[in-house]
């Protein structure tokens, strides 16, 4: 197998993954959309209010599932590489923002205390842990990819320079060799 060929496989097998996870990060953000929906049709902001009177818990479920659905459709969409996707990075930015008030609003202590079984603080929570395993998976393959680079490069070097001292002594063996042909004659 030449170098390209080895090159264009480890691409390949990039890319499976990048789909694999996409795909399944996807499926699991649709059945919690699917899910939240459900949750959010079965109690009302009204519900939740009379149990903690300032709590906007629902409100930010609503737009937290209305964002992860945008973000769905932004960001599986297929575009070409010359394409800047201004509206995912909007749509990104925007989701981080809800994320926050989601935040707030699961861990204020009414909630926290008085809606602690309901489905919608369950699934807010459960978008919580979703998003961190996320984020803590986004770091990881970050570092141990810039180990990966960076081992690599090492490797690349070493054998460089043990190709190039291999290159002087085959030439010096060589020049050796000439000149004792050289003296013989």
């Amino acid at each position: 197998m030449s170098e390209n060929q080895g090159i264009i496989a480890h691409e390949e097998k990039g890319f499976c993954m990048q789909l694999i996870c996409q795909l399944l990060v996807s499926a699991g953000m649709v059945v919690w959309e699917i899910f939240t929906i459900m949750a959010l049709v079965n109690n009302s902001d009204a519900e939740i209010k009379a149990i903690c009177g300032g709590s906007n818990l629902w409100g930010a479920l609503l737009a937290t599932c209305i964002i992860v659905g945008l973000n769905l459709l932004v960001h599986n969409k297929p575009r070409s590489n010359d394409d800047p996707n201004k509206s995912g990075a909007t749509a990104s930015c925007l989701a981080l923002g809800i994320f926050i008030w989601l935040c707030v609003e699961l861990f204020n202590d009414c909630a926290i205390s008085k809606l602690r079984n309901n489905n919608i603080h369950i699934l807010g929570y459960i978008y919580f842990w979703i998003i961190i395993a996320i984020i803590s998976l986004m770091f990881l393959v970050l570092i141990c990819g810039g180990c990966i680079f960076c081992v690599a490069a090492v490797t690349e070097e070493n054998g460089k320079s043990q190709r190039e001292s291999q290159r002087q002594s085959e030439s010096q063996s060589q020049s050796q060799s000439e000149n004792m042909v050289l003296d013989k004659i």
